[in-house]
């Protein structure tokens, strides 16, 4: 009988779950310690159905890269609000505070804090209220806005932000920097689904 290359993939993906069930590795665990940048377990792929989340496949070109931390961070982020690991939220925030805002690769920004700021706003979890109103004072634009979005999915429930976002809305571009337009553009949104 002949296993096709889908079909080893299958088994694959089957043995590594019964793995990290076996080795006590359950999928949120292992999901908390890649927000915190000491593991990489799993990775956001595109599939036909929509992102799902998979456990990551190797290569050797993994080991070594200084920007797989912050890419396995952000895979977390995404991993958690897409399987609404609402258990996770606490990790989620003290990534948002204490995690670098932004890795620069050389080739190109990898928004850490702003990928946490998104998932905390699609798991809707009220208690990243506050600390999204810090990222949206303190940060990088990109951070800053996307603590904006995030705040928008709150609705009413972030009123305290208010003030806040009317500031982030009104943030100087005498250069015209197309991020400070983002983060405008955000803060509005974000005005209009907490105050319609």
């Amino acid at each position: 009988m002949w296993v096709t290359y889908d079909g080893m993939k299958t088994i694959a993906l089957g043995l590594a779950i019964v793995c990290l069930a076996a080795c006590g590795r359950t999928p949120s665990a292992a999901l908390s310690r890649q927000i915190a940048g000491d593991d990489c377990d799993y990775e956001v792929r595109v599939t036909p159905e929509g992102e799902r989340c998979h456990p990551r496949e190797w290569s050797l070109m993994d080991y070594g890269d200084p920007a797989r931390p912050p890419r396995c961070q952000i895979d977390a982020a995404r991993c958690a609000s897409l399987q609404r690991e609402h258990a996770l939220v606490p990790d989620l925030i003290r990534g948002l505070s204490e995690e670098v805002d932004e890795f620069d690769t050389g080739d190109g920004i990898i928004p850490v804090r702003a990928a946490f700021a998104e998932a905390l706003g699609e798991l809707g979890d009220r208690s990243a209220i506050d600390p999204l109103i810090e990222v949206l004072q303190h940060s990088s634009l990109g951070a800053r806005a996307a603590s904006a979005d995030a705040l928008g999915c709150f609705e009413f429930d972030a009123w305290a932000a208010v003030p806040h976002l009317e500031r982030a809305k009104r943030t100087p571009n005498p250069s015209g920097d197309s991020d400070v337009e983002v983060l405008r553009s955000a803060a509005s949104r974000a005005l209009g689904r907490i105050r319609p």
